[in-house]
């Protein structure tokens, strides 16, 4: 066989099983890594406060990866939000907001990283403790206590509609 027709075998196998490969990949089970609650208050100074504290808690989960479209990003988060409250008390108020960031390259060293756009975990005890920060998906409630999600850093919100279908109110997308 000519070194031609190699490549070009190389090449059509190579573009017939990336998409199962990469299909396959994207299946596997979301690892949570990390969470956080910011800020990081002592709860007996938090807890039923009128001291100036916000009544918004704000999490922080770290994760390996998410499904890569926004409607399986949803489906994650709503099959997975009864654990995320049994595991992690994650919301503990009715205000908060959420979000799940990429590990990406995974933990850095905030001393010898030269990147300034990283988000650091006071509670990881290892000098690698932050990541870039690369948002996936943000879930945070409005004045109604009803939940609003964005993705990759987006402004533009959703919200679930009263027939569970996600909507920005011109597209809805059927969960």
């Amino acid at each position: 066989m000519s070194w031609y027709k190699r490549i070009k075998t190389i090449t059509f196998i190579g573009l017939v099983l990336y998409p199962p490969i990469n299909f396959l990949w994207q299946l596997r089970p979301v690892k949570i890594i990390a969470v956080s609650r910011y800020p990081e208050y002592e709860e007996s100074y938090y807890k039923n406060s009128n001291e100036g504290f916000t009544e918004r808690d704000n999490y922080h989960i770290v994760v390996d990866h998410l499904p890569l479209s926004v409607n399986d990003k949803v489906k994650w988060y709503l099959a997975h939000k009864e654990d995320l409250k049994k595991g992690y008390s994650i919301p503990r108020a009715s205000s908060y907001s959420i979000t799940v960031w990429d590990i990406g390259d995974g933990f850095i060293d905030l001393s010898i990283s030269d990147d300034g756009d990283l988000i650091c975990f006071s509670k990881i005890e290892d000098a690698a403790k932050c990541i870039e920060k690369n948002i996936h998906m943000k879930v945070s409630t409005d004045e109604k206590d009803k939940e609003l999600f964005s993705f990759g850093g987006s402004l533009h919100t959703w919200r679930l509609n009263a027939q569970g279908n996600l909507t920005d109110g011109k597209i809805i997308f059927g969960l």
